[in-house]
């Protein structure tokens, strides 16, 4: 058996965008990959530089959502909280995929995070995620919903892509107005 090296990336640093506290939507997402120096490996930073229009490795997710949203970048990701269900880069390229046991070993960061920040409901993003995810949200009570993942590898298959149609119905589920 394997043993996970421990991250010492902070936990309690996620993406809030400044009007979370009226529609308190919280997305969730798998993991990233790559890596990123200093701050930039932080939710939080990373979504303040993607939306002042600096240069950030992989925005593809949330440029996608966005525009399946009908949205702006900065309007869909001020209104929410984001951060990803595994902490911290899972390797060098999406060539990587992200184990259930990474996934599994976010639940109590989640969990805490739901707690402090209760959201009205969670978007997962990703069937991987939600089998580790979405106990959490039933235990807290929190409604969710889940999406195939925007930007992954699936979305070339009409079966298991993220259709514009798929991801605004989540939205609208969790977010009615």
């Amino acid at each position: 058996m394997q043993v996970m090296s421990i991250t010492t990336i902070d936990p309690d640093r996620l993406w809030i965008g400044r009007d979370y506290a009226t529609h308190r939507i919280f997305i969730l997402g798998e993991s990233y990959t790559g890596t990123y120096e200093g701050e930039m490996e932080y939710d939080d930073e990373y979504m303040a530089a993607l939306l002042a229009g600096k240069p950030v490795l992989g925005p593809a997710l949330f440029i996608k959502m966005a525009e399946k949203l009908d949205m702006s970048l900065q309007d869909l990701w001020h209104k929410v909280a984001f951060t990803n269900m595994s902490l911290g880069s899972i390797g060098a390229t999406n060539a990587i995929n992200v184990r259930a046991c990474q996934l599994n070993a976010g639940r109590p960061r989640l969990k805490s995070l739901l707690q402090r920040h209760e959201p009205k409901g969670v978007l997962i993003l990703g069937a991987k995620t939600n089998m580790a995810a979405a106990p959490v949200c039933r235990e807290l009570g929190i409604e969710h919903r889940t999406v195939y993942h925007p930007s992954g590898v699936n979305n070339a298959n009409p079966r298991t892509a993220c259709t514009k149609e798929m991801l605004q119905a989540a939205w609208r589920g969790l977010s009615p107005h």
